[in-house]
C-alpha cells in the first residue's frame, strides 16, 4: 500500500506550492478551496477540479481511487473538505447528536479510503490550529470541527509533513519538517524511521520518490488468522 500524507502548516508556508512537481497528467486535484493554484505550473494540471460539496467529492474520490490513469490524489484542502462534511451532516440530519454521528462516520471513512490505496499516493493539505499558553505556543495540530477528531487527525496518516520557512545561508527557504525537533517540539510532524532527513525541500514529488525507495517492496499485512 502507498503511504498517505498530511501536509500541515500555517497559511503562506508553501503547502499548496509543494504539489508543483507532481506528474501533471496523472495527478488529480480535488480543489475544495476553489482557488487558483499559487504557482505558474498550476495551469498544466488538467485534472484540477473544483469541488462544491461532500457528495460531489465522495463520488469523485471513489472514482479516482479506482482509476488506472491516476497515480496521485491531492485534496486541497482537507480543512475546507471537513467544513463540507460538517455542512453535509447538518443538512442530512438537522443537527444534534445524529449530525455529529454522521460527521464522525463520514470523516472516518474518508481517512480509511486514503490509507488503503494500493497504487496511489494520497496527499491532503491542512491549515494548522495554534493553541497558546502563558509560555507561548504550546501545540499546533490540524484544524477540525467538533471534539472527536481534535488532535487526532494526524494519527490517520503515515506521514505528516510540517511546512515552514527556514533561514539558510542568509536566505529564507520553504521546507518541510519531517519529525518534531527541539525547535518545533509542539508540532505533529512524523515520518517512518530513516525515511527522510529532518528537513527536506518543499516538493512532494521529491518526497514521493523517497517513499518509493523506502517502500520498494510491496507491503502486505498478514491476516491474524494465520497466527491464531
Amino acid at each position: 500500500m502507498k503511504p498517505n500524507t498530511l501536509i500541515l502548516g500555517a497559511s503562506g508556508t508553501g503547502k499548496s506550492s509543494s504539489i508543483r512537481n507532481l506528474p501533471k497528467d496523472t495527478t488529480i486535484i480535488f480543489n475544495t478551496e476553489r482557488k487558483t493554484l499559487p504557482f505558474r505550473e498550476g495551469r498544466d494540471f488538467k485534472m484540477n477540479f473544483a469541488i462544491h460539496n461532500y457528495p460531489q467529492f465522495e463520488k469523485a474520490f471513489d472514482k479516482a481511487l479506482k482509476s488506472e490513469k491516476i497515480t496521485h490524489i491531492v485534496v486541497e484542502s482537507l480543512t475546507s473538505l471537513i467544513e463540507m462534511i460538517d455542512e453535509h451532516a447538518e443538512k442530512m440530519t438537522g443537527g444534534g447528536f445524529e449530525k455529529w454521528a454522521l460527521y464522525n462516520t463520514t470523516l472516518s471513512e474518508v481517512f480509511k479510503k486514503s490509507k488503503s490505496s494500493l497504487d496511489k499516493y494520497v496527499f491532503m493539505i491542512s491549515i494548522d490550529q495554534v493553541i497558546e499558553s502563558a509560555e507561548g505556543v504550546s501545540e499546533r495540530y490540524a484544524v477540525v470541527q467538533g471534539n472527536r477528531w481534535k488532535k487526532s487527525i494526524e494519527k490517520e496518516f503515515v506521514n505528516v509533513l510540517y511546512s515552514t520557512v527556514e533561514e539558510r545561508d542568509g536566505e529564507f527557504k520553504y521546507v518541510f519538517l519531517t519529525n518534531k525537533n527541539s525547535k518545533y517540539s509542539n508540532v505533529s510532524a512524523k515520518t517512518p524511521l530513516d525515511l527522510a532527513p529532518e528537513y527536506i525541500p518543499n516538493d512532494l514529488n521529491y518526497f514521493q520518490e523517497r517513499c518509493d525507495k523506502y517502500f520498494e517492496t510491496d507491503e502486505k499485512l498478514e491476516s491474524i488468522d494465520s497466527f491464531l
